[in-house]
């Protein structure tokens, strides 16, 4: 039975000839995050250690893999327990493929492929769990080539990306286009503010606001000190939004990696939302996006009501307006593994 850290841990030590854990090789964690093509926001330890903040009862089993004594790949796990189940995620979403440095070759990948099934079997035989995977079908198709044999089920969603490799007035003409003037009025109608640093008095106003606005505390004190660290470290940035009497009235937060800044959470008045407010901050985070010299954006999942796991009409609203801003949809593979 695997019912904690210490006894995965134990697991996956004799599955893989060499790990170390992100608790005790951070710096060979950034070491590979640093020579990756495809190191997106999920693998940043700071994010790692904000969504095990975030889940509470959350125990990080991520590792670093070496191969000839030289760490070639990352991969974030926690153990989550709900109701005295114990789940194996990647962060706060279904188990990600590792992420390789640029180097690693075919035969390293594939022979760490294989130590991942191996794993990823036993844990789902001794804890009688399912597994779920969640990765992208064009980009990580020897991961999925891996793990065809034992997929049960499989969906696809949809997420959103804008190139903005062009020039700003190029990337306006790709928006949706009634919010091109949306973007003109609410320009018109608040002052926006980019933060690159979150002094103590920003955070405590950040977090009144959400709570103002969720009507609750949604998330533990730990999570938002963890979010004005990632801005003062450079990993993230933030935009406000005031009226004319200083009020706030939007907030959101982007998160940045080496290949993609990601939009990561906004909040905004609810008596306003007849009025244009989440169309200016995409504009003003895609202009720093473009002074950082980031050349893709990622919006998030485009959910459908027509899909078979039916999103809430909040869920598909968000979509909706985020799909305005994106001129690319990739797609998303969600597996559910069985073992034998």
């Amino acid at each position: 039975m695997v019912n904690n850290s210490t006894s995965f841990k134990t697991l996956a030590n004799k599955t893989f000839s060499n790990i170390v854990y992100l608790e005790d090789g951070a710096t060979d964690w950034q070491r590979v995050f640093s020579l990756s093509d495809y190191a997106s926001s999920e693998y940043l330890v700071s994010i790692i250690g904000y969504h095990n903040a975030y889940l509470l009862t959350a125990q990080d089993c991520s590792f670093i893999i070496y191969e000839n004594n030289v760490p070639v790949a990352i991969w974030p796990l926690t153990l989550y327990s709900v109701d005295n189940v114990m789940t194996l995620q990647s962060n706060c979403k279904n188990i990600i493929p590792p992420l390789f440095t640029c180097g690693a070759s075919k035969k390293t990948i594939k022979k760490i492929y294989q130590q991942c099934f191996l794993l990823l079997k036993t844990f789902s035989l001794k804890s009688n769990q399912c597994i779920k995977l969640s990765y992208s079908p064009t980009v990580d198709i020897l991961w999925q080539r891996t793990f065809l044999p034992v997929i049960k089920d499989i969906d696809y969603q949809q997420y959103l990306i804008a190139d903005i490799t062009g020039s700003i007035d190029d990337i306006k003409k790709t928006f949706r286009k009634s919010y091109r003037s949306l973007i003109n009025k609410g320009l018109k109608l608040w002052q926006c503010e980019l933060h690159t640093q979150m002094p103590d008095t920003l955070l405590a106003q950040f977090r009144a606001f959400h709570i103002k606005t969720s009507g609750k505390d949604t998330r533990p004190i730990t999570t938002w000190i963890m979010i004005q660290a990632m801005i003062n470290n450079h990993e993230a940035f933030c935009i406000t939004l005031h009226d004319d009497n200083e009020n706030l009235v939007g907030m959101a937060l982007f998160n940045i990696s080496p290949l993609q800044v990601s939009y990561s959470v906004g909040v905004y008045d609810r008596s306003l939302f007849d009025l244009p407010l989440g169309h200016v901050i995409q504009l003003k985070a895609i202009e720093y996006m473009k002074a950082l010299g980031v050349k893709r954006y990622f919006l998030g999942n485009r959910h459908h009501l027509f899909e078979t796991h039916m999103p809430t009409k909040k869920e598909n609203s968000i979509g909706f307006f985020k799909e305005g801003f994106s001129n690319e949809i990739h797609i998303e593979a969600n597996a559910i593994l069985t073992f034998e």
